[in-house]
């Protein structure tokens, strides 16, 4: 088992702290208006949003160990059913499945819990994004942390838009463009 670090057992303490503030969003969904802390009181802005995002990233990364593990372990799974999948509508979805835990599967290396805070505030300045769920904004934010081509963020940040909106047809047509984008050239 690991160790605490320090910034655990301070982030840990100060959460506790801050507990009846933080007892309000347990309830809210985790899209762009949580992150950006909307409906929090003005004295609890600044200090406990900070901290609170600080908090999710710290848990989405400890989490993304071992989902990577679980998401190789799923892609062979439904690359199997979907080859034994008759219905249409069924393979299109298993295929949008099989994408997302392929990138769900690209780790966070070399990239700080600054950087991760920094692009997900951007990524949910622009209106269009506020209902997308944190954890599917931090995968665009990790392709732009390594670089990848615009092109390719901006289709997928589509996709998602899509999918939020529930245009899962249309999500899925897209994804595909997407894909092709990603083995195209240089970045």
């Amino acid at each position: 088992m690991k160790k605490p670090t320090i910034f655990n057992i301070v982030l840990l303490g100060i959460l506790l702290l801050a507990r009846p503030a933080l007892a309000v969003e347990e309830e809210r969904p985790h899209d762009g208006y949580w992150w950006q802390c909307v409906g929090f009181e003005e004295t609890q802005l600044v200090t406990t949003c900070k901290l609170l995002q600080l908090a999710y990233l710290q848990g989405y990364v400890n989490a993304l160990s071992g989902a990577v593990l679980e998401a190789q372990i799923e892609q062979r799974h439904l690359k199997l059913n979907i080859k034994q999948m008759k219905n249409k509508e069924d393979q299109d979805l298993m295929s949008l499945s099989l994408f997302f835990y392929g990138i769900i599967g690209r780790d966070l290396t070399g990239m700080t819990y600054g950087q991760l805070q920094d692009g997900l505030t951007k990524f949910y300045s622009d209106f269009r994004n506020k209902q997308i769920d944190v954890d599917d904004a931090i995968e665009i934010v990790k392709l732009q942390v390594r670089g990848e081509k615009k092109a390719y963020i901006d289709c997928m940040e589509e996709v998602l838009r899509l999918q939020y909106q529930k245009k899962f047809d249309d999500a899925f047509k897209r994804t595909k463009e997407c894909d092709r984008l990603a083995r195209e050239g240089p970045k």
